[in-house]
């Protein structure tokens, strides 16, 4: 009881200053504004609709659960403390079976003649490891960032197959235990797919850890089969929602470069593991096509042989560096995750607990060697751990003051990474969001190189150098912008995102061509909500039933779309409709309180509204 209320309250102790960290990043469109979630029937509403980004049908479940018991115990339903709460309940419950589950494997090890050097207690070591887990920063991104809950979703239901397996080794009855394994390995593949290497994982333990052959395996062959099986997850989820997938945009040089930088990508998890300074929340991994490449695949080459080696003199190191490189493999491999994102940290979050059991067994030897005493040695291990433990919660308690808001966290996102371009967009986004468009043109006068081949940052900086009188100067970066958008639809004729831009590049000088740019946007993202509000807003004059469809769909898309609102609004209040033209702005002034043209056009129909009423 005593180590169990102390991991909690390690826990505790390091994320208690994120329970009013507020939503960021990809918070904001898949749980802020995805109405989807405000139901929980059918479960398929929740599980796989709304939103812009591939739903993950468990953890996008767990999203709607926290509406509705917000709802329940009478708060805001988007009261964001709940869904910290499960995040961090999550993270402890991951680190009570990264306990369980080393001290049973070094029990299990020790009865088959293995035990720890020095005598060192199962119990105490598996403690250690889980203490240095838990209070890790390197994994804030999986617990503080609200999004990322489907990462710690799927390591816990990894981690609770495993445990199934392993209590279902010595059970009297192990059929319930396997199929509680099962059904834990199914939930983690509906979690993320990067669970597709579980029943890998569980097969290598069983050969390295318990049968010690291949044909040791043989009675349980069906309950192998039976795990496969849970592989037919993936492909239902994927296929049923391919259109948010942007990897399978990425052009086959792209990819290339993805997959060689990953040896060197694995060396600075690696690093982070071990030495957590200088995290990024969505890094800007700069790819390298040098000679750094011959030592990232140098080291990964010796780490492979180093494994080949250990596969029969040291079993259980064999595990933990296969189950490293494993559970790394679905993201760090020839797939560029997360739309080619080469270097993501919140991917080290289950790894991370085969490098601190690493680091805790080198430790034990260490401790062996200098005193073979086993109750001395155990507790200068404890000691040890847990003077390190406290030095990481309070290294991570420092890292989530950072992401206290949508500007310091992509403040600090640019302080350690100058060049990180989408870093620069969203700080851009929560500048202009708070309406501080003049520090936004402090960002791109600072950040100069960052944007000079970004076609979106440089017409938004055309827009804001036109407000301010600065018309030479708005269109020289008109030009660059028009000049780099063409470009890269020339290239990626596949990239809504920049036909979008381009459609507002000619929205003005060649509106017939921007009607296309926006058609094709649309066209190859059904979700592109900001092409639509666009198109709409073209076509409105000449074909309102189409430009009303328009924004819409947009609106299912992000029914919180400001320009969607607004622009369906005007066009209801043509047609004679004020009441749910005014209803539309309000959400629209709501959402976007600096949305000028939104907040004009609610007071003018009111006023109008209630000359009618008089």
């Amino acid at each position: 009881m005593i180590g169990t209320a102390t991991l909690i309250l390690l826990a505790i102790g390091a994320y208690a200053n994120t329970f009013q960290t507020p939503f960021i990043h990809d918070d904001i469109a898949e749980i802020e504004r995805n109405p989807a979630l405000d139901s929980l029937w059918p479960l398929s509403v929740p599980m796989f609709e709304g939103g812009r980004l591939p739903h993950r049908p468990v953890p996008y479940l767990s999203f709607a659960l926290n509406r509705r018991i917000n709802r329940l115990l009478g708060l805001d339903p988007l009261d964001v403390r709940g869904f910290h709460a499960v995040n961090l309940g999550t993270h402890i419950a991951s680190s009570l079976l990264i306990w369980w589950i080393t001290t049973a494997t070094l029990r299990r090890l020790a009865a088959a003649g293995r035990p720890l050097a020095g005598g060192l207690d199962p119990a105490a070591v598996g403690w250690c490891v889980a203490a240095v887990w838990v209070a890790h920063p390197l994994t804030t991104q999986a617990v503080t960032y609200v999004y990322q809950r489907m990462e710690s979703m799927a390591g816990f239901f990894i981690l609770a197959t495993l445990a199934c397996f392993i209590r279902s080794l010595d059970a009297v009855r192990p059929r319930g235990w396997q199929i509680l394994a099962i059904a834990a390995c199914g939930l983690a593949m509906a979690s993320k797919e990067t669970a597709v290497v579980l029943p890998l994982l569980i097969l290598i333990y069983d050969r390295l850890l318990v049968a010690g052959s291949w044909d040791g395996m043989r009675p349980r062959a069906w309950f192998f089969a039976a795990l496969a099986v849970c592989w037919l997850v993936l492909p239902v989820v994927m296929l049923s929602q391919h259109v948010g997938y942007g990897e399978a945009l990425i052009p086959w040089r792209a990819r290339l470069d993805y997959t060689l930088n990953q040896p060197l990508v694995i060396l600075h998890y690696l690093r982070l593991g071990l030495w957590p300074v200088g995290m990024v929340l969505d890094s800007d991994w700069r790819i390298v096509r040098d000679w750094r490449l011959v030592i990232g695949w140098l080291a990964l080459a010796t780490g492979l042989s180093a494994i080949g080696w250990a596969w029969r003199r040291r079993p259980a190191a064999a595990f933990l560096g296969i189950a490293f490189l494993l559970l790394l493999a679905p993201s760090s491999s020839v797939i560029p995750a997360s739309a080619g994102r080469a270097c993501n940290e919140y991917r080290m979050y289950l790894p991370l607990a085969c490098v601190a059991t690493a680091a805790i067994a080198a430790a034990a030897a260490m401790i062996s060697r200098a005193d073979s005493r086993p109750l001395l040695g155990t507790r200068r291990l404890v000691c040890g751990a847990a003077i390190v433990a406290l030095v990481l919660a309070a290294t991570t308690f420092s890292r989530n003051s950072a992401f206290a808001s949508l500007e310091t966290i992509w403040a600090d996102t640019l302080a350690k990474q100058p060049w990180n371009r989408r870093g620069l967009t969203n700080l851009v986004y929560a500048y202009q969001h708070s309406g501080r468009d003049d520090l936004v043109l402090d960002l791109y006068g600072k950040y100069a190189e960052a944007i000079a081949n970004h076609a979106p940052s440089q017409a938004r900086k055309a827009v804001l150098l036109a407000k301010t009188g600065r018309t030479t100067e708005a269109e020289a970066a008109r030009s660059r912008a028009l000049e780099l958008a063409r470009a890269t639809v020339r290239d990626n004729p596949k990239d809504a995102e920049t036909w979008f831009h381009l459609g507002n590049l000619l929205r003005t000088t060649a509106p017939a061509e921007a009607e296309a740019a926006y058609q094709q946007a649309v066209n190859l993202d059904p979700r592109q909500a900001d092409a639509r509000a666009n198109l709409g807003g073209m076509i409105a004059r000449r074909n309102p039933a189409a430009a009303e469809a328009l924004y819409r769909q947009a609106l299912a898309a992000d029914p919180t779309h400001a320009d969607a609102l607004n622009n369906l609004a005007t066009l209801l209040a043509r047609q004679g409709d004020l009441g749910t033209a005014i209803s539309l702005l309000e959400i629209a002034v709501h959402h976007a309180p600096h949305h000028s043209a939104a907040r004009e056009n609610l007071r003018r129909l009111s006023e109008a509204a209630q000359q009618a009423g008089d």
